[in-house]
């Protein structure tokens, strides 16, 4: 009795953790950030990277069945914009992932990030409500434009730091269309999403599948799938109506309230 209330717990606890994956890798609100606070405050933490690696797995499905449309029609431009777009990331995203990795273990850092990415909201929100003018004339997107983005890209490997939220703020903030700079910002998450996978892959051993269980995996990855794909259509409908604040007032108050209770000592 005692060892299946343990092994329920534990697919419980997973199943959070697929689901606070699924919420806030796309949202822009760092599921990094999120997943390391979870971590300090409720004591749960990822497994194994291996298990990291399946939910990374499932959330880049949610992508590619959300704009698989978009990635059928795909052109040769349309793909060597995502190109110079995944440029940054990949010449120094290896190179700057160990140098901050240490820094999801602070608890005030991550807080610290959380309202850096609610002031990149406040920011969006601002350049979407410029977009609603009759006067504005929207630009197309360039190779120049798409290695900005990228550029822009590389500050969410400090965690807490939003991904979705920073490319997105990188595709509006030069004129991009808020349509296209929300297609470009997940497109270019496809290749960010599969490095990152496979720099994982390289230092861990898959056969930790088999101590974590095939149903605890397929129960978390299935629910950090679904929570992706409706985290997709509520950004997506959040940029149609320019209501990015709403996720700048979550991040602040996130932020703030962990850096109070780290005060206090509440950590």
């Amino acid at each position: 009795m005692v060892r299946v209330r343990e092994a329920t717990m534990q697919i419980f606890e997973l199943v959070i953790l697929g689901i606070i994956q699924g919420l806030t890798e796309f949202l822009p609100v760092s599921s990094s950030g999120h997943l390391a606070i979870l971590q300090d405050i409720f004591d749960i933490s990822s497994p194994s990277l291996f298990f990291e690696i399946f939910l990374h797995v499932t959330t880049l499905l949610a992508v590619i069945i959300f704009f698989w449309k978009d990635l059928l029609s795909l052109t040769a431009r349309q793909a060597g914009y995502i190109l110079f777009g995944s440029l940054p990331i990949v010449l120094a995203g290896g190179l700057l992932i160990d140098r901050v990795q240490f820094l999801a273990g602070s608890t005030a850092f991550v807080a610290v990030m959380l309202i850096i990415t609610g002031m990149i909201n406040l920011f969006t929100d601002n350049f979407l409500e410029r977009q609603n003018n009759a006067k504005f004339k929207s630009e197309q997107l360039t190779e120049r434009k798409a290695f900005i983005v990228g550029i822009v890209q590389m500050l969410a490997v400090l965690p807490g730091i939003s991904r979705s939220g920073s490319t997105v703020l990188g595709g509006i903030s030069q004129k991009v269309d808020r349509e296209e700079a929300f297609r470009f910002s997940f497109l270019l998450s496809i290749p960010a999403i599969l490095g990152a996978v496979v720099l994982l892959l390289t230092r861990q051993d898959l056969s930790e599948v088999n101590r974590i269980g095939i149903l605890p995996l397929l129960l978390a990855g299935s629910a950090a799938f679904v929570t992706g794909l409706m985290s997709l259509k509520l950004l997506h409908y959040m940029m149609k109506t320019a209501k990015f604040q709403w996720f700048a007032y979550y991040c602040f108050l996130v932020g703030v309230g962990i850096l109070i209770l780290e005060y206090r000592g509440g950590f």
